[in-house]
């Protein structure tokens, strides 16, 4: 089955489930109780308001690039866990500079200031990262990705920490990061000490093909004062799946008439091969190497036609060009992504 692009609408719901330690439950609610009464007891004293959320994580970016002696940009998981993005790919893409090349409806390979994937280099946890995948594009060699450049859309973006994109270069670095280097950090225990966990549920429907596909992601971390020091372990997972349905038209390429060795038959209105009436509007190509090529008399078109050399002339130009083997195509992607990390950490 030949298969061609085609905009997919989907409706994306999710739900977001925290999970906190017992103890910064018990403790907060106090917090707010006395926070209440001192505003009804003095409505007239200043009280200092502080919110902790997102603006820490945008704070923590900033601090980085500002300590750092490098270019560079840097999301935080907070920021990534707060948009529905699809994978990693469609995370990073938020940091300036950075496009994304998107396949079968997600962002797939990245493009740093006009240079593709092949001049980033990409470390997970100061490792050289490096994936080989298909594509969902049947005969377009960009939907596969077998060179060095790294294919974003393996990883979910629950599963990372940070994201650091380094455009300049220093002395520690490796080759291979003429565009920038990408650092791909996983969340650490000691990142938040104590009992921590978090759960997200998303779905998402299309109406293509009318499914839906879920998506499930969790982390749990906890850490201990022993003997030998500081410990400390965390756990995360991602599940997701997706059945998505591409249709459209498709042609292999293009050639000028004389390459594609047809002959040219007249107009048919009706197709004697075909039951009932089969209106075709438009001169018919007759596809047969044995018949030779050029003008077709009437005994070698279906339609019973013969060509009309005046139209003949006119294709069969050097400078005109046709598609090659054109039809409507439906591809189905039946994806299933799965992520697990772990992290151990001991501090004597």
């Amino acid at each position: 089955m030949k298969t061609g692009k085609l905009l997919k609408s989907a409706h994306r719901g999710h739900a977001s489930l925290l999970i906190l330690t017992l103890a910064a439950g018990l403790g907060a609610a106090p917090a707010v109780t006395s926070a209440q009464t001192t505003a009804a007891g003095d409505a007239g004293a200043g009280d200092t308001v502080v919110v902790r959320g997102y603006r820490k994580a945008v704070q923590s970016a900033i601090q980085t690039k500002r300590k750092s002696d490098l270019i560079v940009d840097v999301i935080k998981g907070d920021d990534m866990a707060s948009f529905p993005d699809a994978n990693l790919a469609e995370s990073i893409q938020r940091i300036p500079g950075v496009s994304v090349t998107r396949d079968g409806g997600e962002g797939r390979a990245i493009t740093i200031r006009g240079l593709g994937g092949d001049f980033v280099r990409t470390t997970l946890n100061g490792i050289d990262a490096y994936s080989a995948t298909t594509g969902s594009t049947l005969g377009v060699v960009a939907g596969i990705n077998r060179s060095r450049g790294f294919d974003f859309s393996t990883f979910a973006s629950e599963l990372f920490n940070s994201v650091t994109v380094a455009k300049s270069q220093s002395a520690e670095m490796q080759e291979g990061s003429l565009a920038a280097s990408v650092d791909l950090q996983t969340g650490k225990p000691f990142d938040k000490p104590g009992l921590r966990g978090a759960l997200s549920v998303q779905a998402a429907y299309y109406d293509t093909n009318k499914s839906t596909s879920p998506r499930i992601a969790g982390l749990i971390s906890d850490t201990w004062d022993t003997n030998a020091g500081k410990v400390g372990a965390l756990f995360s997972f991602a599940y997701s799946t997706r059945l998505a349905q591409e249709d459209g038209y498709s042609d292999t390429s293009q050639s000028d008439f004389s390459d594609t060795n047809n002959g040219f038959c007249g107009l048919a209105v009706d197709d004697p091969n075909e039951p009932g009436s089969q209106v075709i509007n438009t001169p018919i190509p007759y596809v047969n190497a044995l018949s030779g090529t050029g003008n077709r008399p009437a005994n070698q078109c279906f339609s019973g036609k013969p060509s009309d050399p005046v139209a003949y002339a006119k294709i069969n130009q050097p400078n005109v060009f046709l598609p090659r083997n054109p039809g409507l195509g439906r591809f189905t992607l039946d994806q299933t992504r799965i992520g697990i990390t772990n992290s151990y950490q001991w501090r004597p």
